[in-house]
């Protein structure tokens, strides 16, 4: 390898890294001066991105459960799908999620069957 070769390769590892130093500050002053033209100051991004931080913490990834819900006269029944558990009972909706979230504590549960009776095919008992 001759001197020329070894020049032009720093040379090009120069350059790249100029255009790359070139293009992150393009970048972000381009970044702050659309911020600035939104009207949005560090301490808005600062509380965003605590505001964030505390709800992924407060929603942890939940176990998901499929059930099935079955209507006998006025009487609403819950049963896990794969084993046939019994979950719950309630002559109204409320009173089923709230009869299944007395059993199961921090899960998803997922009407795979019997949607019809629900308003909503998933069922979070975090909430409840």
């Amino acid at each position: 390898m001759s001197d020329l070769d070894v020049t032009m390769i720093i040379l090009y590892g120069l350059g790249l890294l100029s255009g790359w130093w070139a293009s992150k500050i393009f970048h972000l002053h381009l970044l702050r001066s659309i911020l600035k033209d939104l009207g949005v100051s560090q301490q808005d991004l600062l509380a965003l991105l605590n505001r964030s931080e505390e709800e992924s913490s407060d929603d942890p990834e939940l176990d998901q459960i499929d059930i099935k819900v079955e209507k006998h006269s006025n009487t609403l029944y819950a049963f896990r799908k794969d084993n046939d558990q019994f979950l719950g009972q309630g002559n109204s909706k409320e009173q089923l999620i709230e009869a299944m979230a007395q059993r199961m504590k921090n899960v998803r549960l997922i009407v795979v069957e019997g949607r019809e009776y629900m308003e909503s095919k998933t069922v979070d008992t975090t909430a409840v």
